[in-house]
């Protein structure tokens, strides 16, 4: 998502008081069981996605070979993008900041979740995307993404956002030579990951977005574009996207939502992340990099008294301790196989003046500190950064025209 959580959490708790009870018959759905969502595949392609909880076996399958396609060779660099809304703006203009100064990795492996997920395509691409990445956070068209939200939309509708605007920002910057490249890139034994999560199932699902770009499916881009825009639909105010698949040879479709409503950070199942087996899934696997579009320590914050106020909060504090969970484990397991591990996130002391709001000129501002990260003598950690001391103040941006 590009959308910062913490500017719209209030809004889904207070729509989702006012509308209890109501309901409306222009979204029903093809009701299937619990045996077809296991068998479910998509339509005309094979082995394009698998679930988060797999097996390791899965997955090796996945990261390593599959029919027709090459194998990389050599040390491979892995980067998971992060959820974290409008704070994408960071990681975009980090990724800047290390190609300026020629010190960015080449990456073999790049997943992404949420607005990670809207990032990691132009990231898998290269630095020749990152005009496009600077584009995506500080041009008008993400800047107007929650303008005119309405609550009435929610009694008649799925969605608090009217008019599918997510949908369309994707589609504009993700056409058919993305998607032809991305292909390209998969055909040389590259991968690129996208995480939603199955609403329906209650399952994070992992798609190989080279896998679909090579399928040969006249679908292909528009599913492509729907597993992005589904990675990045926050239940509640962007709607929700049904996947057509297939099963027994009945066809339905299941609700994909914000791949961040289940995890914030995809590296691995946890089969691999902490399981026992003697050989990585990988077995080439050099550096994890894990990029945090957002901040891993506490904010301190005097939380008003009311109901709107303690959801949000209380919700914003949950993710916070997801990201933590999720950033431990990658770390544990880099360690456990001599994997080096490279963290980068928003200092815990940057003003988030501005980000609940959605504020363009704030996203131009972290994007320049992004850059100044990125250009620093030490853009990455080397282990996770937990501080819990309470700040006294915050740093606030340079305005950025």
């Amino acid at each position: 998502m590009i959308v910062r959580r913490g500017s719209v959490l209030g809004i889904i708790i207070a729509s989702s008081v006012a509308l209890a009870g109501c309901t409306s018959t222009e979204f029903a759905r093809i009701p299937y069981t619990a045996s077809e969502a296991a068998m479910a595949e998509i339509p005309g392609m094979s082995n394009v996605r698998f679930y988060g909880d797999t097996s390791a076996s899965v997955f090796d399958s996945f990261t390593t070979s599959t029919k027709g396609v090459a194998v990389k060779t050599g040390p491979v660099n892995y980067l998971a993008l992060s959820g974290g809304g409008a704070d994408g703006a960071f990681g975009a203009g980090l990724l800047h900041g290390l190609t300026e100064t020629n010190r960015r990795p080449d990456f073999t492996i790049v997943s992404g979740v949420s607005t990670g997920a809207l990032m990691a395509p132009f990231v898998f691409l290269g630095p020749s995307y990152d005009d496009t990445l600077r584009d995506l956070y500080t041009g008008d068209l993400g800047a107007g993404l929650i303008k005119n939200v309405n609550l009435l939309n929610g009694v008649f509708g799925n969605a608090l956002v009217e008019n599918d605007k997510l949908g369309r920002l994707v589609s504009k910057y993700v056409d058919q030579t993305i998607m032809d490249r991305v292909a390209e890139e998969h055909r040389k034994g590259r991968r690129l990951f996208v995480a939603t999560t199955n609403l329906d199932s209650q399952r994070s699902v992992v798609w190989d977005m080279g896998a679909i770009a090579t399928s040969g499916s006249p679908n292909a881009l528009s599913l492509f574009r729907q597993v992005l825009t589904a990675s990045a639909s926050i239940p509640g105010l962007f709607p929700p996207r049904l996947v057509s698949v297939e099963a027994g040879g009945r066809e339905f479709k299941e609700m994909h939502v914000d791949g961040g409503t289940i995890q914030q950070v995809f590296v691995a199942p946890d089969a691999v992340l902490f399981g026992e087996q003697k050989d990585r899934p990988f077995p080439q696997l050099k550096n994890l990099y894990v990029l945090l579009n957002n901040k891993v320590d506490p904010v301190f914050q005097v939380v008003d008294n009311n109901v709107l106020k303690l959801g949000t909060r209380s919700l914003s504090t949950i993710l916070k301790r997801e990201v933590h969970n999720n950033v431990q484990a990658a770390y544990a397991y880099a360690r456990r196989h001599n994997v080096g591990f490279h963290m980068a996130s928003i200092e815990a002391d940057v003003s988030e003046e501005g980000s609940n709001t959605f504020d363009q000129a704030y996203m131009k501002s972290l994007y320049a500190y992004g850059i100044e990260q990125g250009k620093g003598a030490n853009p990455w950690t080397d282990a996770p950064t937990m501080s819990v001391r309470p700040l006294a103040s915050n740093r606030k941006l340079t305005a950025q025209k």
